[in-house]
């Protein structure tokens, strides 16, 4: 968390092949930073997610350094982090060990990041480089490493 507006930096892991996290997930009652006073119910849903960092499946905590308020397209649109999470773990499933970086793009003293960029990369050719518009239509770009 960075000292002065205590908000998540970002998460780096080596993933290795094996089971995934599949324990129930605990406290979820805490407001992490850029949290709304009022959650709106939506049609599938609340309109805003405690989006992990390190995906719960890879180990991620629920701690505020591992936690960022994201609208619920970002988190589980067609093209929001949940899809490239899912291929992490198809990539993780098929053998493959994977370096795995998230990173929150702020603008300014926001709490709530603009953008989250994801960079993946595989031992047997797996790769993703992605920057996901945190926004109700959550688009997602494709970065050009990969």
């Amino acid at each position: 968390m960075r000292p002065g507006l205590k908000r998540p930096t970002g998460a780096v892991a080596v993933l290795c092949p094996g089971p995934l996290n599949e324990e129930t997930r605990e406290g979820r009652d805490f407001a992490p930073p850029g949290w709304p006073d009022d959650n709106p119910r939506r049609m599938k849903g609340y309109a805003f997610h405690r989006g992990h960092l390190l995906a719960h499946m890879f180990g991620g905590t629920e701690q505020n350094e591992n936690i960022v308020t994201l609208h619920a397209a970002a988190n589980l649109a067609p093209n929001g982090m949940g899809l490239y999470e899912k291929m992490t773990a198809r990539a993780l499933g098929s053998g493959e060990e994977v370096y795995y970086q998230v990173v929150p793009v702020y603008e300014n003293s926001g709490l709530r990041p603009k953008y989250v960029d994801m960079y993946a990369i595989g031992s047997g050719g797996f790769c993703i480089d992605v920057r996901i518009e945190n926004s109700r239509t959550a688009g997602a770009v494709n970065r050009g490493r990969c």
